[in-house]
């Protein structure tokens, strides 16, 4: 290093070796191997809505699939993971408080950012960070939508952050976590793999136990109640005959005396078990229960304009616009020594027009302006779109 300043991999280092297992984690909860199975139930009973909303956003159809899930921490994933990864993170709020994030890696960022903007060749700017973050932000909405639906849990979500970082530098959680990949199969275009995050506050919030989940009684006990209903239907014809004979001789009309013995047997006391063996056959209302959603056939879905809604949805997101007037590198001693009166010499020469940058990329230059008692920046300089973006 001839210059006195630290490489990314000797940062790295630093980083490992001050990581969070260095950390006192005797406040986190313990992750239990059924607190994460709840998690993973959860996201599975969402696979089918977000596979529909990811292919109505990229114009493709999306197929979601689970990987791993494991009980984790950031030793351990790091050890996974190549150098450069994208984070976009969600904190959760309400009735799971806590860390949530997602991460990938930069190629997968840029198939996810191309489609939902219709473009190819993109570069990881602020712009596709922003696509990646609103795509997220879908995939988070419908996750929400199933805890509040099974786990009772009213939870929201912080706006996406989405940024490029090493992977030392991603924000993951201290301690235990929970680790789950999704896989999306997207048509024409291969698969794209996603870490989903969940801290061990969250993860202990959901923890609910099966009865807890409202559920048609066709659920559970199933088989145990299968021999018994197998058994009273076997005795149903033998009992409609025999209405009918009593019916036919007593020479009443056959559909009032039915109706009669089916308010015998409910005045009798039987068990509602026995009752499925009756006229009300209760298997009619179990199946209603757990009729699953139709979703309407994607690929008959309209999606010529797709580019340009997509675009409209990332109209309203905020960035963060910063004007450089200069930079300069110091040793760690001088800074150190920073006082009132120290001057900082800049790389810049007086006149020379500052960088405008968005989301640390820069975009444009200009010349410094005073608007009243407010200092301003006139863009005397829009930067192409081939140019690199300002390094960290």
């Amino acid at each position: 290093m001839s210059d006195g300043s630290l490489s990314q991999d000797e940062i790295d280092a630093l980083l490992f070796q001050g990581g969070s297992d260095s950390l006192d984690d005797s406040s986190t909860p313990n992750i239990t191997e059924a607190d994460k199975d709840n998690v993973l139930s959860l996201i599975d009973k969402t696979k089918e809505s977000i596979s529909n909303t990811l292919s109505g956003m990229l114009g493709k159809s999306v197929k979601l699939s689970l990987g791993s899930a494991d009980i984790t921490n950031k030793s351990s994933l790091l050890s996974k993971l190549p150098d450069e990864m994208v984070e976009i993170k969600l904190d959760y709020s309400g009735e799971a408080p806590g860390e949530h994030l997602y991460i990938t890696e930069k190629d997968d960022a840029l198939k996810i950012a191309g489609l939902m903007s219709g473009q190819d060749g993109l570069e990881l700017d602020a712009m596709a960070l922003a696509s990646i973050g609103e795509a997220i932000s879908q995939i988070t909405g419908t996750l929400l939508t199933s805890i509040e639906r099974e786990a009772k849990k009213n939870v929201s979500p912080s706006a996406p952050e989405a940024q490029k970082v090493p992977k030392a530098m991603v924000r993951f959680p201290d301690g235990d976590f929970v680790s789950i990949e999704l896989i999306l199969n997207i048509e024409g275009d291969g698969t794209v793999k996603f870490y989903e995050i969940f801290d061990s506050s969250i993860v202990t919030a959901l923890n609910f136990l099966p009865q807890d989940i409202p559920q048609a009684p066709s659920y559970m006990g199933n088989q145990q109640q299968q021999p018994q209903q197998q058994q009273q239907q076997q005795q149903q014809p033998m009992n409609m005959g025999q209405n009918q004979q009593m019916n036919m001789g007593m020479g009443q009309n056959q559909q009032m005396n039915m109706g009669q013995n089916q308010q015998n047997q409910m005045g009798m006391g039987q068990n509602p078990q026995m009752m499925g063996g009756g006229m009300y056959q209760q298997p009619m209302y179990q199946q209603q229960n757990v009729q699953g959603v139709q979703y309407p056939n994607l690929n008959q879905v309209d999606l010529s304009g797709i580019d340009s809604r997509n675009i409209g949805l990332l109209m309203d997101v905020s960035m963060e616009l910063t004007v450089e007037l200069g930079r300069t590198k110091w040793q760690i001693k001088e800074i150190l020594g920073i006082g009132e009166g120290t001057i900082i010499e800049l790389d810049k020469l007086a006149g020379e027009p500052v960088d405008i940058l968005v989301n640390k990329n820069l975009i444009a230059r200009g010349e410094v302006v005073v608007i009243d008692e407010n200092f301003g920046v006139r863009v005397t300089e829009i930067v192409s779109a081939g140019a690199k973006s300002v390094e960290n």
